[in-house]
């Protein structure tokens, strides 16, 4: 697999092509009815977290970004085999939304490995909140696989080196 997000311009236009990327993939999921549930996130996460958490070479740059497109896919298969509708510009409006509110230096502290824990504990919530099969009492679970699909989108943006471009 080679990184794929092709030369943007602004964040705001990769933040689009990652999460476009992200939903093609959930689409191609649902045609061929793959199979998908809680545990199947939690173990494309494990491809991530346990391998490239602290792997910086080009190999795993590529590897990590597919590992992140994945993820990214499977939320937002998961999401709509469940009946939680998030359209292509809810996710890409929603990324910019809050770049605007956090900035760049948010993420770019601590980089991917940020990125993993942000995502662990996003995981972490689903599985409890669907576990527990009754209502979040703060955030819906649709709200969570929005966040997943996010963060997986700036991971596609980080480890393509598109995440720093500056905003509209």
């Amino acid at each position: 697999m080679t990184i794929s997000l092709s030369a943007p311009a602004t964040w705001n236009d990769a933040s689009l092509s990652a999460s476009l990327e992200i939903q093609e993939l959930a689409s191609s999921f649902l045609r061929t009815n793959h199979k998908v549930d809680v545990p199947s996130i939690r173990h494309a996460f494990e491809h991530l977290s346990g391998p490239f958490f602290n792997d910086n070479s080009e190999v795993s740059k590529n590897m990590v970004f597919g590992c992140w497109k994945e993820i990214g896919g499977l939320s937002l298969y998961y999401a709509t085999r469940n009946e939680f509708e998030i359209p292509l510009e809810h996710l890409a409006s929603t990324l910019v939304r809050k770049q605007r509110d956090y900035g760049h230096n948010n993420i770019a502290k601590y980089g991917r490995q940020g990125l993993i824990i942000r995502v662990h504990d996003k995981i972490a919530r689903l599985e409890n909140l669907t576990q527990k099969q009754s209502a979040a009492a703060n955030e819906p679970i649709e709200d969570t696989l929005l966040d997943i699909a996010g963060y997986s989108a700036i991971g596609m943006m980080w480890e393509s080196g598109t995440f720093l471009l500056p905003l509209e």
